[in-house]
């Protein structure tokens, strides 16, 4: 398959607008990020000096995105994905020194024939790639893809499993060295997580119809996710802590329901250890701002 029959979804260059506008094919896309228009060669260089991160980031989101991915129906959501591209973004962030990320992109593109593209990222201390894969029909087939390049590229610096999430926004950039084939071997691998039954929640003793409340509270949210976990654990934890701080369940009960749960979510299970360090510093956060029934 050529590099100009991958078609996936571009969006305005506002991050807050999660509308698609159109319809690129790759070769459109790798266009955009050779040869931008001038005013986003001037936004991208504003954000290449910026030092302070978090400037920099809102100045990203200016920047017209992609989901490369996927073509999506009306909003930027896993229900309004139409079809699969054939596409799979790779995502090295943070990278020691410019003139690292650009023999990195170099020894990608040499090793890997399955890259179609690569390029440096906006702040240029990053790398993005687009790997070829069949097109798949489910979010899941598009994760098993993803588990098997983890495999591989997750030995190099900077890998970032943010672009398992298929809706992910890609902003656009400018590396006028960009490399790309116009075409790539295909990348069949998949890989499924072991299948394992879920450990027995032990049930937390409830003196009261609030401590049960906030069980039944915690207990759904935590079951609903299946997909961008970190803000959603974050937000359920910070508020278990605010119950903690309310004296409605004691902190022993509550870090033990809290680890249970993500052991037994099917989504974060997978990354236990680190959404539980997640889990723990809201429990201890939360607890300053008590939460009420």
């Amino acid at each position: 398959m050529s590099l100009n029959n991958h078609i996936h979804s571009v969006y305005t260059g506002n991050i807050k607008n999660s509308k698609p506008v159109n319809l690129h094919r790759l070769g459109h896309t790798l266009k955009d990020i050779k040869q931008p228009d001038e005013a986003t060669m001037m936004q991208i260089e504003l954000i290449r000096n910026e030092k302070d991160e978090e400037k920099r980031a809102r100045l990203k989101w200016k920047l017209k995105t992609y989901t490369p991915a996927i073509v999506c129906h009306e909003y930027r959501r896993y229900e309004n994905i139409v079809n699969f591209s054939g596409l799979l973004p790779l995502d090295f962030d943070k990278l020691p020194s410019r003139l690292y990320a650009i023999e990195f992109k170099e020894m990608l593109f040499k090793t890997y024939p399955y890259i179609y593209a690569v390029w440096l990222s906006a702040s240029a201390h990053g790398v993005r790639a687009f790997v070829h894969i069949p097109i798949v029909e489910t979010p899941e087939q598009y994760k098993a893809h993803y588990r098997a390049i983890k495999k591989i590229m997750g030995v190099y610096t900077g890998f970032d499993m943010a672009p398992q999430n298929a809706v992910l926004p890609l902003f656009q950039s400018h590396d006028p060295n960009l490399l790309y084939r116009t075409e790539a071997e295909m990348f069949t691998k998949t890989y499924y997580e072991p299948i394992t039954p879920p450990r027995p929640i032990v049930p937390i003793q409830c003196e009261d119809k609030q401590t049960q409340h906030v069980v039944n509270i915690v207990t759904s949210a935590i079951s609903k996710i299946n997909d961008n976990g970190h803000p959603q654990l974050r937000a359920i934890s910070y508020a278990l802590g605010g119950y903690i701080g309310a004296g409605y369940i004691s902190y022993f009960d509550a870090h033990n329901l809290i680890y249970d749960l993500i052991e037994t979510n099917s989504y974060l299970k997978l990354k236990q250890n680190v959404y539980k360090q997640t889990a723990k510093t809201m429990l201890n956060q939360g607890q300053s701002q008590p939460l009420y029934l």
